[in-house]
């Protein structure tokens, strides 16, 4: 091949790659996992580092906005707004999450009846979201859920059936794990794998219930030929 004919193909090569625009992540790395399925193929094993997840929650946040009343006086209005934020909390700890509220003091500038301006503080409901551990955090061993209550994805956001999980799974093979509402930034979609799977585990149980009288998930049996799946 010629150097003139390998420049040609160079440069049309280029324009077809460069319609992929790839940006730095603008959320957090995904958290990774190993698993296995069963030999009945109706559970999966997953053993969860101790590395950190991470956790999607929503918080009110007071905003405050200059607008012009009947007058056409400035006056500035104090209005609750929606953010969705994250952070990162442990994989292994069995996370539930929970809805409260506190009072929060905003100030907020108004016009009196005399068309004074004044600054006041008043205290507004705010409703936040945390997540809290139930049961211990676990020991990095296999827990054991079953197939059908978990979500399975390819890389392409499409669902993969349980036939072919169990193919993709017939060995201890790594897994991206998937909180509720998170999803896979475009970046690491590129970085990974075509082959590996997205699993979003079954919500934990709520307090009170006879699944979460333990410490978690069933634990999977020991498996001897784990060192021959590697």
């Amino acid at each position: 091949m010629t150097a003139s004919l390998a420049a040609c193909l160079l440069v049309c090569v280029l324009p077809v790659q460069d319609k992929i625009k790839l940006e730095l992540p603008k959320s957090a790395p995904p958290v990774f996992a190993i698993a296995k399925v069963s030999q009945d193929g109706k559970s999966v094993a997953v053993t969860q580092s101790s590395a950190s997840g991470v956790q999607t929650y929503t918080v009110q946040v007071p905003v405050t906005r200059i607008v012009k009343d009947k007058d056409g006086n400035n006056k500035a209005v104090t209005e609750m707004r929606t953010e969705t934020r994250q952070r990162r909390t442990t994989t292994r700890a069995r996370l539930v999450q929970e809805t409260y509220t506190v009072m929060v003091p905003v100030k907020k500038t108004i016009t009196d009846e005399d068309g004074n301006v004044k600054e006041v503080t008043t205290m507004v409901p705010t409703t936040r979201t945390r997540v809290r551990s139930i049961g211990g955090a676990g020991s990095g061993k296999p827990k054991l859920h079953a197939i059908a209550e978990c979500q399975f994805k390819d890389l392409a956001g499409q669902p993969v059936t349980g036939d072919e999980v169990a193919k993709r799974l017939k060995t201890r093979m790594p897994i991206v794990l998937l909180q509720p509402g998170q999803s896979l930034d475009q970046f690491y979609r590129t970085a990974l794998n075509p082959k590996i799977l997205l699993v979003r585990l079954p919500e934990p149980k709520p307090p009170g219930s006879d699944e979460s009288a333990d410490n978690g998930p069933a634990e999977a049996p020991q498996d001897k030929k784990n060192e021959n799946d590697k």
